[in-house]
């Protein structure tokens, strides 16, 4: 009896100090991660800001080959939503959403997890040299039960080695893709604002 009783004070004193540990961590796990890629702002905008193209460069869009997808809201940009379901644990279920989209420049998302709440995160895009720069970041919030744990599992590393991966797929998939062909100039425009075109002449 007198081991059982020390037994049951040692396990309360043990959750007591993680509790205690999870109460003064940071609730918030900023990951953020960069990557260089040779297409123009435009190009992979356009290949972020719809999120059904995200199946083709996405770590995490293709973990699970049979997870079950379904998209709603607008095809791209703000308020367009991603909706899965999944068998396998990596992936559950849950959904992101497009919060704030400007062209060539920004898109911020809200992921959620079922039973883990909300998650804001972003891509930014910024002209490097002959292509951009793209920081892609997450803030997870985490409960004060879950704060000790993601630190001993060395949460942060796993996300930013996922982030890490989905921005390789993002660049491979971009730098794969051809440029757009100008479109063709029309006769006025080149033959500028102050030419005219001559008339045609009629014979006797």
């Amino acid at each position: 009896m007198k081991i059982l009783k020390i037994v049951v004070i040692s396990l309360l004193l043990i959750a007591g100090i993680y509790l205690l540990v999870g109460a003064f961590m940071n609730p918030v796990i900023h990951v953020e991660s960069q990557i260089s890629i040779q297409k123009s702002p435009e190009m992979v905008f356009e290949q972020i800001n719809n999120l059904q193209n995200w199946k083709h460069w996405s770590y995490w869009d293709n973990i699970d080959p049979n997870m079950k997808s379904s998209f709603s809201g607008p095809e791209a940009g703000e308020g367009a939503v991603h909706s899965w379901e999944s068998k396998n644990d990596s992936v559950g279920n849950g959904s992101m959403a497009i919060v704030k989209s400007v062209p060539g420049q920004l898109v911020e998302t809200k992921l959620t997890f079922e039973g883990m709440g909300d998650h804001m995160g972003g891509w930014k895009i910024e002209p490097e040299g002959e292509g951009v720069k793209v920081t892609a970041w997450i803030d997870m919030n985490t409960g004060i039960l879950f704060r000790p744990l993601m630190a001993i599992m060395g949460m942060k590393k796993v996300l930013e080695e996922d982030f890490g991966r989905s921005l390789s797929g993002l660049k491979s998939h971009c730098e794969s893709l051809p440029e757009p062909e100008p479109e063709p100039e029309s006769m006025e425009n080149s033959l500028g604002s102050n030419d005219s075109i001559p008339a045609t002449v009629k014979g006797n």
